[in-house]
């Protein structure tokens, strides 16, 4: 008999992140939901609240975690101000809150 297989969902504690979670636990996947902001009580059985833009974090996330057979990077952020205050600083605040989880649950 072989193992559970293990996915680990970024940014999935609403939208398609949760939708995708709850599809793959019903799929037979154990699901680890990370976010920033915490999930609904008895959504998911494992979940983690994590600033994926945080590097020290992302690595205490992937030594808590383990093994993870599908990782869907699903977490964005979300900068909400009139166009004429946005600074080019604003627009380099998405990319990260993947990257660093994407490249570190890479197996060495």
């Amino acid at each position: 008999m072989s193992e559970q297989r293990v996915a680990m969902v970024t940014g999935s504690a609403g939208g398609i992140g949760r939708g995708i979670a709850v599809a793959l636990q019903e799929a037979g996947f154990e699901v680890i939901g990370v976010d920033r902001i915490p999930h609904e009580e008895g959504l998911l059985p494992r979940t983690e609240v994590v600033d994926l833009a945080d590097a020290e974090a992302c690595e205490d996330l992937v030594r808590r975690v383990g093994r993870v057979d599908v990782l869907v990077n699903n977490a964005s952020v979300l900068v909400v101000k009139p166009l004429e205050e946005f600074a080019l600083t604003d627009f380099d605040k998405a990319p990260p809150a993947g990257m660093f989880v994407d490249v570190r649950t890479l197996p060495s």
